[in-house]
């Protein structure tokens, strides 16, 4: 089974390709919110891209440490992108291929997390 580090970089990235893919998607969706509201909306589109990169931050650097004091923080933060995805399932529909994403870096970062515990455990010498 592969390490917890493993899971959480592997978190990360598809975390940091979901952000790009956002990112991009502006430019195709802005002449839809043309008008007064356009820098609201601007705003928040670049702000859950932003949110997102934090998130892989948060997941590559509690895999790089291994430290399993960041376990709770890594599966707090996993609800981000899993209530995302929820979110967009109900709304959108399960055929938008984001909320997929969303929810395998979710899963995959809870995996990473519990792994990262065990392991923790592990190597923990009896007193």
């Amino acid at each position: 089974m592969p390490r917890a580090r493993t899971f959480l970089w592997i978190a990360s990235a598809i975390m940091l390709a979901t952000a790009g893919f956002h990112f991009m998607g502006w430019f195709l969706a802005r002449g839809q919110f043309a008008g007064p509201a356009q820098p609201l909306v601007e705003l928040m589109w670049f702000s859950l891209d932003v949110d997102w990169l934090v998130v892989a931050g948060l997941w590559f650097a509690a895999g790089y440490g291994g430290a399993a004091l960041l376990r709770p923080l890594v599966i707090i933060s996993a609800i981000i992108p899993l209530a995302a995805a929820v979110a967009m399932f109900f709304v959108i529909g399960p055929a938008f291929f984001g909320l997929w994403l969303l929810g395998l870096a979710g899963a995959v970062a809870i995996i990473g997390a519990i792994r990262l515990g065990d392991e923790a455990m592990a190597v923990t010498p009896p007193v």
